[in-house]
């Protein structure tokens, strides 16, 4: 059987680090009693010893304890974790490669959609105050300018009072499917004319979507 977008996947488990930490907000799934429930929460990479060094490792979030998903997010339930990159819609008017002329014959192609998309499997654990404090500490360091808010500003009190509201998670990564689908299939002409055509456009994340066509470094090391 052809895997869709094989030729886009990236595998190595290393990219779910870089791409975390470049893109951290993730969309929560998991069953509901009906349908699928889903929460909202930005990522961080567990700096736990023993899963850090682990195939893609761990990531942690927190949520607040009213959120609506919590019923079906206990300790040891499955989770599908799914973090969207840049993407952007790519016009077949800039394939300068096939199509030199404006009026050249464009009916035997289409538009497509370049996107990079992240998406992880794992079980849930919770987090101890202990934990969930680290994690805040984490999710803070990562988050802020250097001369921005720091962590060790906040009242111990109010810090403490806090936590009582949220609950954090760790989610140790047992599978994941990268796509960073960016128009390498196509000629180096055709990819010149698409990323000129994105910088023209200069719409949503055209420009993210056009960085990552100059060079995917960021996300394959």
């Amino acid at each position: 059987m052809t895997t869709h977008y094989q030729e886009f996947r990236l595998t190595d488990p290393a990219v779910v680090a870089r791409i975390v930490s470049r893109w951290p907000f993730a969309a929560i799934i998991a069953n509901g009693p009906q349908w699928p429930v889903v929460a909202h929460a930005p990522l961080v990479v567990s700096k736990t010893a023993e899963l850090a060094d682990t195939g893609p490792g761990a990531v942690e979030f927190h949520l607040a304890k009213i959120n609506p998903a919590m019923p079906h997010l206990g300790d040891g339930m499955a989770v599908t974790l799914d973090v969207q990159g840049p993407s952007a819609h790519v016009s077949p008017s800039w394939y300068k490669g096939r199509f030199q002329n404006d009026d050249a014959d464009r009916s035997r192609t289409a538009p497509t959609w370049d996107y990079l998309t992240l998406t992880m499997r794992g079980r849930l654990a919770v987090l101890s105050d202990a934990e969930l404090a680290a994690h805040l500490v984490d999710l803070v360091g990562q988050s802020e300018e250097e001369n921005g808010w720091r962590i060790s500003e906040i009242d111990p009190g109010f810090f403490s009072g806090l936590r009582n509201h949220i609950l954090g998670y760790r989610v140790r990564i047992e599978s994941f499917e990268c796509i960073a689908k960016f128009s390498q299939d196509e000629s180096e002409t055709d990819i010149l004319g698409i990323i000129a055509g994105l910088c023209r456009r200069n719409r949503g994340q055209d420009r993210s979507v056009a960085e990552l066509m100059v060079s995917l470094a960021a996300v394959t090391g």
